[in-house]
């Protein structure tokens, strides 16, 4: 039996021949053109079409104080501001159509108006479909972004397309591991919020040069793919850090490596071939899916936030995966347009170019068997070409759950250094396994 995980905390792009799309050609190598949609990006100003004060995830300082001791997190103490919580609804966009989306903003009380640092909180994996919305779930899963709130900085914390925490219910499937709907959604959460706070009655803006953008798990996939969007989608917005938690990286090496072996990530790529091919439009899911996983799985994504037993249950690779597909990806051959579809969400991406200056903690589980930290590591050199500076973190014998909690402190720590305007340490490659525990 395979399981896929859920972290829980204390508790391409599709090639477009339009301006302004960055990419304007279809992947070289594919010659199936269901990877390549053509669509422009809508130019209007992200805006904030609802507003809902949840006075219950709202806290004065002190309370907060004493709800993190009592969650083993007193080191987080003591909280600097009250904090107020906001439920919104947005204008973003698909594929080049006008969408809503929904997203938690927690400010900082202060007492005067003024700029403050900001964080793009990305949520690890909650579900699929609307009922699992972080902003309509459990207050623990935004503890992050309460916790940089009440440290002087305001959070907004999307819940991605295909999770929609009020308003009608969206209409697609939520689109994981997709790299364009994801880091689109999440840059116009910020851009409508920033649009948002001065007629909100609250003191804080966004200062637009300091801003850091953290996730876990899918969470880490999200700031990693928001970094990459925003020189072209929203310039405007500059990173001046990205934490990526136990992250898919390259989705491509991803799958293939849950194809070595029944593991967690075996179930899980069945579940990102799924939505991706939902988020294409392609509806041949048998041709990598055995016919009975292909009828089941798309229905029990639409069903549950948390069981998936098609794939969960599975005793085999062969029982989960078609075998012309197993074949292809297991001698590492193309199988278009599957190929395609990982290749646009991998952060290796030439259709969007690395423009960010942005410093990157990146930090993975040295036993993580749903984001195997082999493709993770395997990609950091080619990043580093590209550009990239990343610090890398792993974390000896820890597996995908734990390493975002082991390393909390760290992760604050580093974002509170970025925030105050300290250099990051300069350099880039892959780390040796260190013990994390704190």
């Amino acid at each position: 039996m395979v399981t896929l995980t859920r972290l829980t905390t204390v508790t391409l792009l599709a090639a477009c021949t339009a301006a302004p799309k960055p990419g304007p050609d279809p992947d070289s190598d594919t010659q199936n053109n269901a990877c390549d949609l053509n669509y422009t990006w809508r130019t209007d100003t992200p805006t904030v079409l609802e507003a809902t004060n949840i006075t219950g995830w709202s806290y004065p300082a002190w309370q907060l104080d004493v709800w993190l001791f009592a969650n083993g997190l007193g080191w987080l103490t003591p909280t600097y501001y009250d904090v107020s919580t906001w439920r919104i609804r947005y204008t973003t966009q698909d594929l080049g159509q006008p969408v809503e989306a929904t997203a938690i903003v927690t400010v900082p009380m202060l007492a005067t108006e003024a700029e403050v640092g900001t964080v793009l909180w990305h949520h690890p994996t909650a579900g699929f479909e609307d009922a699992c919305a972080p902003s309509v779930g459990a207050v623990e899963g935004l503890t992050p972004a309460i916790v940089a709130a009440s440290r002087g900085h305001v959070t907004v914390a999307p819940d991605y397309l295909g999770l929609m925490g009020g308003g009608d219910p969206a209409p697609d499937p939520h689109p994981w591991i997709v790299g364009e709907p994801t880091a689109i959604a999440s840059l116009d959460a910020l851009r409508a919020v920033d649009a948002w706070l001065p007629s909100s009655g609250l003191k804080a803006r966004i200062d637009t040069s300091r801003i850091v953008y953290w996730g876990w798990s899918e969470g880490g996939f999200a700031a990693l793919q928001s970094d990459r969007y925003a020189p072209t989608y929203a310039p405007d917005y500059t990173p001046i850090g990205v934490i990526a938690v136990v992250p898919p990286v390259d989705i491509v090496e991803q799958v293939a490596i849950g194809l070595d072996e029944l593991a967690d990530a075996t179930a899980a790529n069945a579940l990102i071939l799924t939505l991706h091919a939902a988020w294409y439009g392609y509806d041949n899911l048998e041709e990598v899916l055995q016919p009975n996983i292909a009828a089941a799985l798309p229905g029990e994504a639409a069903a549950s936030c948390t069981s998936y037993p098609s794939v969960e249950n599975a005793t085999s690779v062969e029982a989960i995966y078609d075998a012309d597909f197993l074949a292809a990806v297991r001698a590492g051959e193309r199988f278009d347009p599957w190929t395609c579809f990982l290749e646009q969400s991998s952060l290796p991406n030439p259709d969007v170019p690395y423009q960010s200056t942005a410093a990157v903690l990146l930090i993975t589980g040295e036993n993580d068997t749903l984001v195997p930290s082999q493709a993770v590591r395997d990609a950091i050199p080619g990043l580093c070409a590209e550009g990239y500076a990343i610090e890398h973190i792993e974390c000896a014998g820890l597996e995908h759950a734990d390493a975002p909690l082991m390393t909390l402190m760290n992760q604050i720590g580093w974002m509170e250094q970025r925030l105050r305007g300290e250099a990051a340490a300069p350099g880039c490659g892959v780390s040796a396994s260190v013990t994390c525990d704190g």
